[in-house]
């Protein structure tokens, strides 16, 4: 029997056509270390038992998958902090659940509808945990894993759906009638005592400096500059105008947490310009590039977690960022944003 060294590169092809997604390095390293954080959780998962309890700590389960997968990926750096960040942004997901600061569990499995014959699969453990003829349909892009072709019905049953609404922890399915009545009741309990000065104010989907606000709407999101410990941050607000002879004059102003302002971004409504339009276009044979052109609140975060985000980068501002996905997950994308608020547009 001959024993024949095997080179790196010929074993991330292996799992690169395991994964069935292929053409991005970043993808395939994001999914390795991913499978192995939740493989590990789910072994831990099966030996508790209540003679012998013994909980998995998110250190250790970051420890326990660097020494694995630091052969593969060199560039790894040792004080874990990407293998860190692919356990938070799992736990976000719901793939792997953080009980608390000294216990992680694996997520229960269910699936997001995709298209009548494809669907994400979120928890449930490692691909190599799961029934032989779901592993023979899925691909694995990035921290995405998609099951391509219907399930047999007691398959189905394991795998139940869950409404991407719910997913997305949305304050309500209709996200344009959610904000109507929190501006409503924001702006029924207002102040107008002392509004600040130097606003800039959210119109046709960009900021602009409040003198320069000619829009027909009077209900407006808007935000100031400060600077916090030498960094620049913005304080939000909400405020009515009333507009005569092209005078703006603030008629009711309220300040608001930055999370509600991310809510209200996409889903306010500024002139005829209609929904925000969050742009993307086709990248490789199975991949698409989505421009994101400002930060999403955390909840709804989650949907760009489930692509990756492109190392290529134009400038230096933080924002618009460039995220890529897996060509399949572009139906659930275009639903996901329009419930946000956002319309998906291809270029």
């Amino acid at each position: 029997m001959n024993i024949e060294p095997t080179s790196r590169d010929f074993i991330l092809r292996q799992i690169e056509r395991e994964f069935r997604f292929h053409g991005s390095n970043d993808a395939m390293k994001i999914g390795v270390i991913d499978e192995h954080l939740r493989a590990t959780c789910l072994l831990s998962d099966l030996g508790e038992t209540d003679e012998n309890p013994h909980s998995l700590s998110p250190i250790k389960l970051c420890r326990q998958v660097y020494r694995r997968v630091k052969p593969l990926f060199p560039d790894l750096d040792s004080n874990l902090t990407q293998i860190a960040e692919e356990l938070s942004s799992l736990d976000k997901i719901g793939d792997i659940i953080k009980v608390d600061s000294t216990h992680v569990i694996s997520g229960p499995a269910r699936r997001i509808e995709l298209s009548s014959t494809s669907s994400l699969l979120v928890g449930g453990g490692p691909v190599g945990a799961l029934p032989l003829r779901i592993q023979n349909k899925l691909e694995i892009a990035g921290r995405s894993r998609i099951i391509s072709g219907q399930l047999e019905d007691l398959i189905a049953i394991e795998f139940p759906f869950q409404r991407l609404e719910d997913f997305l922890e949305l304050e309500a399915d209709d996200m344009l009638a959610w904000a109507e009545n929190y501006i409503a009741d924001k702006l029924r309990n207002s102040n107008i005592e002392s509004p600040p000065d130097d606003l800039q104010l959210w119109t046709s989907n960009r900021w602009i400096q409040f003198n320069d606000y000619s829009g027909e709407s009077d209900i407006c999101l808007a935000r100031r500059e400060i600077i916090s410990f030498g960094r620049i941050q913005f304080e939000y607000s909400l405020l009515r105008l009333r507009i005569k002879n092209k005078i703006k004059k603030i008629d009711a102003f309220v300040e608001l947490d930055k999370s509600d302002a991310r809510k209200l971004q996409g889903a306010i409504r500024s002139g005829s310009c209609g929904f925000e339009k969050v742009f993307f276009s086709k990248l490789s044979e199975n991949s698409i590039e989505v421009v994101v052109p400002h930060p999403i609140t955390d909840g709804k975060s989650k949907l760009l977690l489930l692509g990756w985000e492109s190392s290529i980068r134009e400038n230096s501002k933080p924002w618009p960022k460039k995220f890529e996905f897996s060509e399949k997950l572009t139906p659930l994308l275009t639903r996901g944003f329009r419930l946000m608020g956002y319309e998906l547009i291809k270029k």
